[in-house]
């Protein structure tokens, strides 16, 4: 099984980590179970990649799905989303992180502190509401896992 070229993730400029394409996650099977699940927990970048991808072909238990979701048949699940994994929470973490890392050498303005800054720039990205990415950040933060620890981090690997 040989991957000619891998599609980067659609929208890649605004990822904060651009050089990600769905090669890095393994096998062509495994792509696709990723794309999907992905897809189901609000994020259809990597589904998108992959179709759009010539190098892979299309499995046959996904060809159902995708001709679902053209024809509006395939639903997300309704009511309130599972609890987001301690995963999920420092990823978010680590973007308000990088946000507001970059956010330190500009002008405070009327817009608030660069972490405030920083949490509506991800809360937007990510289409959640700013107090939501302020209370997960507070959490990871609340944990241990502080802003100070990752720069510290960050300037060792980089």
């Amino acid at each position: 099984m040989v991957v000619a070229e891998a599609a980067p993730l659609i929208n890649a400029a605004s990822d904060p980590e651009p050089s990600m394409t769905v090669a890095d996650y393994g096998s062509e099977e495994h792509q696709w179970e990723i794309a999907v699940g992905s897809w189901f927990e609000g994020d259809g970048r990597m589904l998108a990649s992959l179709v759009l991808s010539h190098s892979l072909p299309i499995p046959a238990h996904i060809r159902p799905l995708l001709a679902d979701l053209m024809l509006g048949k395939a639903k997300k699940p309704r009511g309130r989303p599972p609890a987001r994994s301690e995963q999920r929470e420092r990823s978010l973490a680590n973007k308000v992180f990088e946000t507001w890392d970059a956010l330190m050498t500009a002008p405070m303005g009327r817009e608030g502190s660069p972490k405030d800054r920083a949490v509506s720039q991800v809360a937007e990205a990510e289409r959640m509401r700013a107090t939501t990415i302020a209370g997960i950040v507070n959490k990871v933060q609340g944990a241990g896992y502080t802003f100070k620890l990752w720069q510290t981090y960050i300037k060792r690997v980089r």
